[in-house]
Protein backbone atom coordinates (compact mmCIF):
# COMPACT_ATOMS: atom_id res chain seq x y z
CA UNK A 1 0.00 0.00 0.00
CA UNK A 2 1.62 3.20 -1.18
CA UNK A 3 0.78 6.54 0.42
CA UNK A 4 0.79 9.54 -1.88
CA UNK A 5 2.58 12.76 -1.08
CA UNK A 6 -0.65 14.77 -0.74
CA UNK A 7 -1.97 12.39 1.95
CA UNK A 8 1.29 12.50 3.91
CA UNK A 9 1.51 16.28 3.61
CA UNK A 10 -2.08 16.65 4.83
CA UNK A 11 -1.30 14.43 7.84
CA UNK A 12 1.75 16.59 8.54
CA UNK A 13 -0.38 19.77 8.50
CA UNK A 14 -2.85 18.09 10.86
CA UNK A 15 0.10 17.10 13.08
CA UNK A 16 1.21 20.74 13.32
CA UNK A 17 -2.33 21.94 14.06
CA UNK A 18 -2.95 19.26 16.68
CA UNK A 19 0.33 19.65 18.58
CA UNK A 20 -0.17 23.42 18.70
CA UNK A 21 -3.76 23.10 19.90
CA UNK A 22 -3.03 20.40 22.51
CA UNK A 23 0.52 21.51 23.39
CA UNK A 24 1.74 17.90 23.50
CA UNK A 25 3.92 15.74 21.27
CA UNK A 26 4.44 12.00 21.52
CA UNK A 27 7.31 9.68 20.66
CA UNK A 28 8.21 6.05 21.23
CA UNK A 29 11.12 5.12 23.47
CA UNK A 30 12.57 1.99 24.93
CA UNK A 31 11.01 1.03 28.21
CA UNK A 32 12.47 2.51 31.37
CA UNK A 33 14.21 -0.74 32.38
CA UNK A 34 16.65 -0.45 29.47
CA UNK A 35 20.01 1.07 30.38
CA UNK A 36 20.26 3.49 27.44
CA UNK A 37 16.99 5.10 26.46
CA UNK A 38 16.43 5.03 22.70
CA UNK A 39 13.71 6.56 20.57
CA UNK A 40 11.94 5.25 17.49
CA UNK A 41 14.12 6.12 14.53
CA UNK A 42 14.10 5.07 10.89
CA UNK A 43 16.39 5.61 7.91
CA UNK A 44 15.21 8.41 5.64
CA UNK A 45 13.53 7.52 2.37
CA UNK A 46 14.69 10.79 0.79
CA UNK A 47 17.86 12.18 2.39
CA UNK A 48 21.41 10.84 2.53
CA UNK A 49 24.43 11.97 4.51
CA UNK A 50 27.84 12.78 3.01
CA UNK A 51 28.71 9.05 2.99
CA UNK A 52 25.62 8.17 0.96
CA UNK A 53 23.87 6.59 3.96
CA UNK A 54 20.24 7.43 4.78
CA UNK A 55 19.87 10.19 7.36
CA UNK A 56 18.20 9.17 10.62
CA UNK A 57 14.58 10.17 11.08
CA UNK A 58 13.13 10.46 14.60
CA UNK A 59 9.38 9.78 14.74
CA UNK A 60 6.81 11.97 16.51
CA UNK A 61 3.02 11.83 16.73
CA UNK A 62 0.21 14.18 17.71
CA UNK A 63 -1.54 11.58 19.89
CA UNK A 64 -0.55 8.74 22.17
CA UNK A 65 -2.93 6.42 20.32
CA UNK A 66 -1.21 7.05 16.97
CA UNK A 67 2.18 6.45 18.54
CA UNK A 68 0.98 3.30 20.31
CA UNK A 69 -0.31 1.96 16.99
CA UNK A 70 3.33 1.74 15.85
CA UNK A 71 4.42 -0.36 18.86
CA UNK A 72 4.95 -3.55 16.89
CA UNK A 73 7.80 -5.49 15.30
CA UNK A 74 11.10 -3.77 16.19
CA UNK A 75 9.26 -1.28 18.42
CA UNK A 76 7.09 -3.85 20.23
CA UNK A 77 8.88 -3.19 23.54
CA UNK A 78 8.74 0.60 23.23
CA UNK A 79 6.47 2.84 25.27
CA UNK A 80 4.84 6.17 24.53
CA UNK A 81 6.74 9.22 25.77
CA UNK A 82 4.97 12.59 26.12
CA UNK A 83 6.62 15.99 25.70
CA UNK A 84 5.27 19.47 26.09
CA UNK A 85 5.12 21.48 22.90
CA UNK A 86 7.67 23.91 24.36
CA UNK A 87 10.14 21.09 25.07
CA UNK A 88 9.59 19.65 21.59
CA UNK A 89 10.24 23.00 19.91
CA UNK A 90 13.08 24.30 22.10
CA UNK A 91 14.92 21.06 22.76
CA UNK A 92 14.03 18.37 20.26
CA UNK A 93 13.74 20.40 17.05
CA UNK A 94 16.83 22.48 17.77
CA UNK A 95 18.90 19.46 18.88
CA UNK A 96 17.86 17.28 15.95
CA UNK A 97 18.72 20.07 13.50
CA UNK A 98 22.16 20.34 15.08
CA UNK A 99 22.60 16.57 14.86
CA UNK A 100 21.64 16.49 11.17
CA UNK A 101 18.58 14.31 11.78
CA UNK A 102 15.08 14.64 10.35
CA UNK A 103 11.64 14.42 11.91
CA UNK A 104 8.93 12.06 10.73
CA UNK A 105 5.46 13.27 11.64
CA UNK A 106 2.48 10.95 12.07
CA UNK A 107 4.15 7.74 10.96
CA UNK A 108 1.50 5.11 10.43
CA UNK A 109 1.50 1.39 11.13
CA UNK A 110 2.86 0.77 7.62
CA UNK A 111 5.79 3.14 8.31
CA UNK A 112 4.53 5.93 6.08
CA UNK A 113 4.95 9.47 7.38
CA UNK A 114 6.04 12.96 6.38
CA UNK A 115 9.79 13.59 6.66
CA UNK A 116 10.79 17.17 7.43
CA UNK A 117 13.77 19.20 8.51
CA UNK A 118 13.47 19.99 12.23
CA UNK A 119 13.83 23.72 11.56
CA UNK A 120 10.91 23.56 9.11
CA UNK A 121 8.80 21.77 11.74
CA UNK A 122 9.76 24.45 14.25
CA UNK A 123 8.88 27.29 11.87
CA UNK A 124 5.60 25.63 10.85
CA UNK A 125 4.62 25.21 14.51
CA UNK A 126 5.52 28.81 15.30
CA UNK A 127 3.45 29.93 12.31
CA UNK A 128 0.47 27.88 13.52
CA UNK A 129 0.80 29.25 17.06
CA UNK A 130 0.76 32.79 15.65
CA UNK A 131 -2.20 31.94 13.38
CA UNK A 132 -4.30 30.70 16.31
CA UNK A 133 -3.09 33.49 18.61
CA UNK A 134 -1.49 31.18 21.15
CA UNK A 135 1.67 31.87 23.10
CA UNK A 136 3.29 29.07 25.08
CA UNK A 137 5.72 29.43 27.98
CA UNK A 138 9.29 28.74 26.89
CA UNK A 139 12.37 28.04 28.98
CA UNK A 140 15.08 29.74 26.93
CA UNK A 141 13.13 32.46 25.15
CA UNK A 142 10.81 35.26 26.26
CA UNK A 143 8.02 34.10 23.93
CA UNK A 144 7.46 32.48 20.54
CA UNK A 145 8.21 35.74 18.72
CA UNK A 146 11.64 35.86 20.40
CA UNK A 147 12.32 32.23 19.41
CA UNK A 148 11.28 32.94 15.83
CA UNK A 149 13.51 36.05 15.61
CA UNK A 150 16.51 34.12 16.94
CA UNK A 151 15.86 31.24 14.56
CA UNK A 152 15.50 33.49 11.52
CA UNK A 153 18.71 35.31 12.48
CA UNK A 154 20.57 31.99 12.62
CA UNK A 155 19.15 30.98 9.25
CA UNK A 156 20.18 34.32 7.70
CA UNK A 157 23.71 33.93 9.04
CA UNK A 158 24.12 30.49 7.43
Amino acid sequence: MLQNTATLQKRYQQFIQTICANEQVFALRTCIHYENEQYAILPSNHEEDEDGEPVGVLCFWSSAARARDCCHEEWADYEVATFSLAEFLESWCVQLAGDGLLICAELDRNLFGWEAEPIDVLLDALGELKRIGKNIPLQSFDDIAHLERELRQILEDD
